[in-house]
């Protein structure tokens, strides 16, 4: 019987004994390992300092970071950083892998750089002490539209090492001082726990070394340690290390100390004000006036409550209509920083008037608010955040000269985390930054400000200088406002637009256009009547230099604005003559006085029933609709006039195409008898007949300015005080657009303030001209999310000419 053999087998071959042990030992291993790693990454997970758990975030934009520094560095220390191809002049705030890590005071930003001429960047940060013990920390650059962290010239992520101190003991610091702070003052502060004998030295906000001491026997150490005289006000901390042993007081909180608080002003309605602007010299003179005060009565006036000081007149006397106005000299050897002015006077039944007006002396304006009587509060606009918390903002001084600081604080600005972060509009929008510095993609948005933990903030703001070189258009001085705006630069924070209350830039005059009247707030008090081709108005209790506005309404009760955004001034005995301006009423209509003096614009101080010359008065509002914080008027609306301006067909006629197409195209052979006066542009033209319309052409465009009509003597002319500085040409066609000449208009050299108190009337400004030029140029001051609306801003724009003006607090 044959016996059936056992199957020979290679040693190792696949299906052998030895091969299948292996086998079920692997699957065993593996089985372990899957069961093992989970429990292994959530230990690693839970060792791995969070900080860098992720990694860096992903990066953007031009620019390239490294470390100089390899070695490990304890909390405390310092790690040196180098960098380039940066935009030249862009600020970057720097964080500690992308903010896990903070300073004592809650701030993921631990320094600020500002890129070099040449693109580069290089400095050092000074790591906090709660800075985690690891290997792989990174430095984060941020800055407008750009965000990159450490690496290596490979692009390879480069971290540098945190280590941990070895002290010889557990120190344990604290303050013995309470309570702010001011700049230059003393802190003292006490500690446990260091090194017997050890030098121990004292640094603000871990940078700036305030001195040294040494522990004593106990490990003890105690001390006081002067602040800088420039400490800026905020909050900050002391980091207090010797011998590998450190540790951070708790914050502590630097504010300059509070101006002396003037008296308590008298309750009733009179008003004073300075009308220079701020900061002014020792020895300086200020214009000063007042009103509502008891006529023929005296007014002396104190400084800070003290010294009564020489005016001119030598004797401040109140006139008939309850007014004064004067000089006075600021003392030499008054100090710098906020004073106030007392202005005292008798009233009617014999008691006193007191009442102050601020203002500051200084090479700048001094930090903090300025003082206030006791007891008074300053005025606020309101507006509710979602804490409950009432959002405000004050200007403590809110006259400033062009181009300087405005001071501006704010309460209440809380998200849903902490304080909210503002973008600052001037006059809704009105004037852009001419750099990427704020915001790149919205360059009408002037400033950022980030409110503390608390939602308070207190700032200065740096104002467009008046001229074409620091904004776009030049920023006019007069009456401003800011629009603060929320929701879309902090997530989580709260929807707000509100606007300011106003502050003036050097000298007091209106911008923009007042609130519309309504037909049931009518009153009288206004008398009017149109004299050949020009309006006669008296402004019952109206008195020689009065600011007023002039517009209409129509028999339907829509309004009219003949003149634009042209502001008045009365003439004595509150008489005003004017022209009927470029888009005249025709017919019965009303006219509307508004009030454009300080503190009550737009006020109604009357109306009257009007006869314009010509027919029924048309059905259609020339009321500006508004884009983008701008009102674009329609076609005809004022940009040009000229006194006695024959207005028949002006505003029907269809703008002509530019006479040629470039500035070098006009030939001296066409040129007119033209003058510059200040800004305003005159020339001659000796075949004017009917409307004409004019072409301001600068270098590189046409802008289409309007239609005007000459005057009896041929005579034209068009104020070019809004235009950036620079060399023009003006054209002048009749209606077919046939050239009838040009002429140049020089703004090139210094152009002298032609405004006073004396300035005729009768030439209104062009408003806002570069708001007219190709939808091209305007592209540029439109974010991508405003791209959508150039086809509309070319529909408006289209049959305007230089039509577009500003409305006073805009749509941001």
């Amino acid at each position: 019987m044959n016996t059936p053999r056992r199957p020979r087998f290679a040693p190792g071959a696949a299906g052998t004994p030895n091969s299948m042990t292996r086998r079920l030992r692997l699957l065993a291993a593996f089985v372990a390992l899957a069961l093992a790693l989970p429990m292994a990454l959530v230990a690693a997970l839970a060792i791995a300092p969070a900080s860098y758990a992720a990694g860096p975030r992903t990066d953007n934009g031009d620019g390239w970071v490294f470390l100089k520094t390899s070695d490990p560095v304890e909390p405390g220390g310092k790690v040196e950083f180098g960098g380039n191809g940066f935009t030249p002049g862009v600020e970057l705030s720097i964080k500690i892998d992308d903010g896990a890590v903070t300073l004592p005071n809650g701030d993921q930003v631990i320094a600020t750089v500002t890129a070099g001429a040449d693109g580069k960047v290089s400095g050092s940060v000074t790591l906090p002490a709660s800075t985690p013990e690891g290997d792989q920390h990174w430095l984060r650059f941020l800055g407008a539209g750009v965000s990159k962290h450490t690496t290596t010239k490979e692009g390879a992520d480069a971290f540098f090492t945190v280590k941990a101190p070895v002290p010889s003991s557990d120190p344990t610091v604290f303050l013995k001082t309470s309570g702010s702070i001011a700049p230059g003052g003393g802190i003292s502060f006490g500690g446990s726990g260091f090194t017997p004998g050890a030098e121990v030295t004292v640094k603000l906000d871990g940078v700036t070394v305030l001195g040294t001491v040494t522990a004593l026997d106990s490990g003890k150490v105690t001390g006081t340690m002067t602040l800088p005289a420039d400490a800026t006000e905020g909050t900050h901390w002391l980091h207090i290390a010797g011998a590998g042993a450190s540790a951070d007081t708790p914050a502590f909180t630097v504010a300059k100390a509070a101006a002396p608080t003037p008296k308590p002003e008298s309750t009733g309605t009179e008003s004073v004000r300075i009308a220079t602007a701020s900061p002014v010299a020792a020895g300086d003179t200020l214009a000063v006036a007042g009103k509502g005060f008891v006529p023929g009565k005296a007014v002396a006036v104190k400084l800070d409550d003290a010294d009564q000081l020489v005016t001119t007149p030598a004797t401040l006397t109140v006139g008939a209509d309850g007014r004064f106005s004067g000089n006075v000299m600021v003392p030499a050897g008054t100090t710098n920083g906020w004073h106030w002015l007392r202005f005292l006077s008798a009233a009617s039944d014999g008691s006193g008037i007191s009442k102050i007006a601020t203002f500051a002396v200084g090479s700048q304006m001094p930090a903090g608010p300025a003082p206030t009587p006791e007891g008074a509060a300053a005025p606020v606009v309101n507006g509710t955040c979602s804490s409950g918390a009432t959002a405000q903002v004050t200007f403590p001084e809110p006259v400033v000269k062009p181009g300087g600081q405005l001071h501006v604080v704010g309460s209440g600005w809380c998200a849903s985390t902490g304080g909210s972060v503002l973008g600052v509009k001037i006059d809704g929008g009105a004037y852009s930054r001419l750099d990427t510095s704020v915001l790149a993609s919205k360059p009408d948005t002037w400033a950022i400000i980030r409110a503390d933990s608390t939602g308070a903030f207190d700032v200065r703001i740096t104002l467009p200088d008046g001229t074409a070189k620091t904004s776009t258009p030049a920023m006019l001085q007069g009456a401003h406002t800011l629009t603060l705006l929320t929701g879309s630069l902090k997530d989580g924070d709260v929807q707000r637009s509100i606007e300011s209350p106003e502050f003036i830039v050097g000298k007091y005059r209106p911008n923009g256009l007042p609130d519309p009247v309504k037909v049931s707030q009518l009153s009288t008090g206004v008398t009017a009547k149109v004299v050949g081709d020009t309006l006669h108005v008296r402004v019952t209790g109206g008195e020689k230099g009065d600011w007023v506005f002039l517009s209409g309404l129509a028999p339907d009760g829509s309004p009219r604005y003949p003149w634009g955004e042209t502001w008045f001034r009365l003439g004595a005995g509150g008489r005003l003559v004017t022209d009927l301006g470029s888009v005249p009423m025709m017919g019965e209509n009303r006219l509307v006085v508004q009030s454009g003096n300080q503190g009550e614009i737009g006020r109604l101080l009357g109306w009257a029933s009007v006869v314009f010359p010509g027919g029924a008065a048309p059905t259609t509002s020339t009321t500006p609709s508004t884009t983008h914080g701008t009102s674009t008027a329609s076609s005809g609306s004022p940009a040009a006039t000229t006194p006695g301006a024959t207005p028949a067909a002006v505003g029907t006629t269809t703008d002509p195409a530019p006479p040629v197409q470039s500035y070098a195209d006009l030939k001296d052979a066409d040129k007119l008898m033209a003058s510059l006066v200040g800004t305003v542009w005159s020339a001659k033209v000796p075949n004017a007949s009917g409307p004409l319309f004019i072409y301001v052409y600068d270098r590189s465009r046409a802008i289409p300015a309007g239609w005007i009509a000459a005057d009896a003597d041929k005579l034209i002319r068009v104020d070019l005080r809004d235009l950036p500085t620079a060399a023009y040409r003006v054209s002048v066609q009749d209606a077919s657009g046939r050239l009838l000449g040009w002429g140049n208009a020089d703004l090139t050299a210094a152009v002298a303030e032609t405004e006073s108190d004396e300035a005729p009337a009768s030439v209104p400004e062009v408003a806002a001209l570069a708001a007219a030029a190709p939808v091209g140029w305007l592209g540029r001051h439109l974010s991508a999310t405003d791209g959508w609306m150039l086809g509309l801003g070319a529909a408006l724009l289209g049959g305007v000419g230089i039509g577009a003006v500003t409305r006073r607090g805009g749509a941001a």
